[in-house]
Parts: C-alpha cells; structure tokens; sequence
C-alpha cells in the first residue's frame, strides 16, 4: 500500500500541458444513442491502492515557476514518503481487497434496477464477451485513484474521493459514443486521528463515496 504517485504525476503532467494550450475532449452520451441501448455490457477495471494526498503541505504548480520543476519534484518525493506512512495508518486492509467489487455490484445493481436493459453483463474485459452481436454496447468504466486528501486552505479534515472514468463503445462498429471523467466527493469529514482510532469509520465514508460514485455514473448513462 503506497500512495498513488503516477495518478500525482500525471496530474502535474496534464496541468503542465494544459498551461500550454493542451485539451481533453470528452464525448457526449445523446437520448438517442442511450434509448438503442437494452443489452449492456460492463468492465470495470483499476484496483489502485488507497492513497493519502497531503495537499496543504505540497508547493502548488506556481511554485514550479519559481523553484523549477526539479525543485518541485524533490519535494513531492519527500511529501510521498510521509503519505505513504499515513495511508498505511489508516486503511483497512478489507477496504483495498473490496472496493472494486464493491463499485462492480453498485453499478450492476443501479444498472438492473433502472429497467431499461434486457441484459446487464459483467466482464473482466472486452476479450471475455463471448459474442458480441449479443450486446449493444460496452461500457468500460476505470477506477484512476480513490482515498483521502486534505485540501490546500481547508479545514485540515480529510475528504474522501474516488476517480472514475467511463467509456461507452458501440459493438457494431467499435465507435465510443460516451467517455466522461468523475471526481466523487461526499460532505462527511473526520480528521486522521479519528480514522486511525476507528476503522470502521473509513470503512463507512468509503461504502458512501464508491455508492455516489455508482449512482453518479449509472444515472449518466441512463439520463444523458
């Protein structure tokens, strides 16, 4: 269990490019595209480990400017360390091993209990769907990151987050008519003292933060 340093980096790294001019586009899910959909399949892939980000004590990319990106890495590194310590203080070792199938049956079951699909099948990948004339579409839903942070200017208690990305391709001919990205927070707040005394507490605000993120998610693609 470490801290999720390349989902750091390649923060920095898309926050570097986008002061250079660089742009993410994302696809939007139309009514139409969603209303052809009644057999669905789903992947969910990613088992990042839980990680701890200290953000109140780390330089901002301003700072980069000013001690050089070099000067800003050698502090990250040194921040790394701590937060690695810290995110072994406070994580059970059941949250890691059930979070993914945790999010896998949250959104199969919000899927279902919709009624709008005559199948809803999971699969570990797209190369396990045995017949794909069977399904409409696939949608490829990655967990990027989920932990605790501390904001820059906050309150010092931590917030809960998972980061979720989604991809939806049509199986006749492989064209992804949806991909979006989704940061889940919840309003719950506890301090790291609070977490390291009472497992269940993190146990608790992560069940709450990886439902959200289901619900986020399968009301998306049902309510484009």
């Amino acid at each position: 269990m470490k801290i999720a340093s390349t989902y750091i980096s390649a923060i920095v790294a898309i926050l570097l490019l986008a002061a250079c001019g660089f742009n993410t586009s994302y696809v939007r899910l139309t009514t139409e595209e969603s209303d052809k959909i009644k057999k669905l399949a789903v992947i969910v892939e990613g088992n990042p480990e839980f990680s701890y980000i200290d953000e109140s004590t780390k330089l901002n990319l301003g700072a980069a400017y000013v001690f050089g990106l070099l000067g800003y890495l050698a502090a990250h590194s040194a921040d790394e360390a701590h937060d690695n310590e810290v995110a072994k203080s406070i994580t059970p070792l059941e949250i890691e091993l059930s979070g993914r199938n945790q999010l896998i049956n949250n959104i199969v079951t919000d899927l279902e209990n919709t009624n709008r699909y005559n199948i809803v099948k999971i699969f570990e990948s797209t190369a396990l769907i045995p017949k794909k004339n069977e399904f409409d579409a696939v949608a490829i839903f990655n967990i990027n990151a989920w932990g605790a942070r501390i904001h820059q200017g906050g309150t010092g208690k931590l917030i809960d987050f998972i980061d979720v990305s989604v991809k939806l391709k049509r199986f006749e001919d492989d064209k992804i008519i949806w991909n979006d990205k989704q940061v889940i927070t919840i309003e719950t707040r506890h301090s790291i003292e609070e977490y390291r005394n009472n497992n269940e507490l993190v146990r608790k605000d992560m069940d709450e933060v990886i439902f959200k993120s289901a619900q986020r998610m399968t009301n998306m693609l049902v309510n484009p």
